[in-house]
């Protein structure tokens, strides 16, 4: 691998410059420190080899600095990387994007890019590390490894990245562990306990009906059927159903109340999908201690998601 450094200069032009380089062969012994498992002779596997080591390294830099890989193997790239998978997900593959992906989430959003160098088309840092490459294979520059056995840390690789997991929603990482310690409730008292009076508690009895449909198009295109929705709409009160979900509605998306029935509308993707819940505000879902029927309404529900194939 090659280490270059960009520097900007005040008049907007930048200036690439050589920072260092090593080579080394790639390791086939299991026992040895630096073994990243690769396991036969090839191209890729010298390719994944260097992405490796060029991630460790960076990993040891500790530091934000933005980075880019330039790799003239366009499926290692993307492995390391995360944009495609591998055929055989071995320990190298997990290894690599491993690395990678603990990159990805410490380093800040837009730090980290991959940019394909197409080999063999007169790129001089390219030419050199293809040059140092096959010259170590010939005669070793004795260059040292990292100091880290591999080894003994392929376990922990693949989940280091939950170190920085909390800039995607996960706990700390505290002490060796994620902090998922209890979070602090709000108070259940919002204003004076002793100049409100607590909220009335009681039991209710609930019974809610579900039922789920393939309705084969509400649309009002050429596939739509005249009649359908106000049959399914008499269906669902018949049935005593409180939710109704339906599939292959090519609807759009939108809401609507009609007859006592809130539906909720995800919308087609070019004419085909689409899915609905309708709740039936006519239904209880519950009743109380003295046999009052309690009712949903509209107010009541709020969509968080919405998907042709998913609500």
């Amino acid at each position: 691998m090659l280490v270059l450094g960009e520097k900007l200069l005040d008049d907007g032009a930048t200036v690439v410059e050589p920072i260092g380089w090593c080579a080394h062969p790639v390791l086939y012994d299991p026992k040895g420190t630096g073994y990243a498992h690769a396991t036969r002779i090839g191209a890729e596997v010298a390719e994944r080899e260097a992405l490796i080591w060029a991630g460790i390294w960076r990993l040891t830099q500790n530091c934000s600095t933005p980075t880019v890989f330039c790799c003239d193997s366009l499926s290692c790239g993307n492995q390391a990387f995360g944009n495609i998978g591998a055929g055989s997900p071995d320990e190298a593959y997990r290894l690599l994007r491993g690395i990678f992906q603990c990159l990805e989430h410490g380093l800040p959003k837009g730090h980290l890019r991959l940019h394909h160098i197409r080999s063999h088309a007169g790129d001089p840092f390219n030419e050199f590390v293809d040059y140092a490459a096959k010259r170590e294979a010939k005669t070793s520059f004795h260059h040292k490894h990292i100091r880290i056995d591999i080894p003994k840390l392929l376990k922990i690789f693949p989940h280091l990245w939950l170190i920085f997991g909390h800039r995607s929603g996960l706990s700390v990482w505290k002490d060796g562990v994620l902090d998922t310690s209890l979070p602090r409730l709000p108070s259940s008292c919002l204003h004076d306990c002793t100049t409100v009076p607590p909220p009335a508690e009681g039991h209710v009895k609930c019974a809610v009906s579900i039922a789920t449909g393939n309705v084969l198009s509400l649309s009002r295109g050429p596939d739509g059927h005249g009649g359908k929705l106000h049959y399914l709409f008499e269906q669902m009160k018949h049935f005593r159903l409180n939710i109704l979900g339906l599939q292959e509605c090519r609807s759009d998306e939108r809401h609507s109340t009609s007859h006592k029935i809130l539906r909720y509308m995800s919308g087609h993707h070019k004419g085909q999908g689409g899915v609905e819940l309708w709740i039936n505000l006519e239904q209880p879902i519950a009743h109380d201690a003295k046999g009052n029927p309690l009712f949903l309404a509209a107010h009541h529900l709020q969509v968080v998601l919405r998907d042709p194939q998913i609500y």
